[in-house]
């Protein structure tokens, strides 16, 4: 039986796909983050507003009715708080699962143009099986434990896919 090993970690990291892919995901990711930043922000200089307001309020100098207004004010900015922190958090939320659902796809993308390289390439060469080396089994154990290095095709899949 003609077997042959791969290091699918390395095959993934390093094919060019996989590198162009995770750049623009990236810069996806970055322009997320930027605007969850600026909302953060946001929150910051509302909840400080709000606790300058408190203290100005419970100065002894003000009247009974700018007390009142102050508290009013207080009142208006600690629910502008309440509806922009819970629109922060469902934004958080609504872009996180977007990112980890295109990351999810894009890597489901790359793997099975990956295992369709691994399956010409084991034709081409008349090779019965391609074993991943870095998988695990259920217990966490090394699948390959042992495998003559020469037998390694990983820089010669990644040659051939990184033309």
């Amino acid at each position: 039986m003609n077997i042959r090993f791969v290091n699918m970690v390395r095959l993934f990291d390093e094919y060019y796909k996989t590198i162009d892919k995770g750049q623009v995901f990236q810069q996806h990711k970055l322009v997320v983050d930027g605007e969850a930043t600026r909302q953060y922000q946001d929150l910051q200089q509302n909840e400080a507003g709000r606790r300058n307001l408190i203290a100005s309020a419970t100065s002894l100098s003000l009247t009974d009715n700018d007390r009142v207004a102050m508290q009013a004010k207080v009142r208006e900015l600690e629910s502008d708080f309440v509806r922009k922190r819970e629109a922060f958090q469902q934004f958080v939320n609504v872009k996180n699962n977007e990112l980890k659902g295109t990351f999810a796809a894009f890597r489901n993308e790359i793997v099975i143009e990956l295992k369709a390289a691994i399956n010409e390439f084991a034709k081409n060469k008349k090779i019965d099986m391609v074993l991943d080396y870095t998988g695990f089994s259920g217990n966490n154990v090394p699948v390959v434990v042992y495998f003559d290095a020469e037998k390694d095709v990983t820089d010669t899949l990644l040659a051939d896919l990184n033309k």
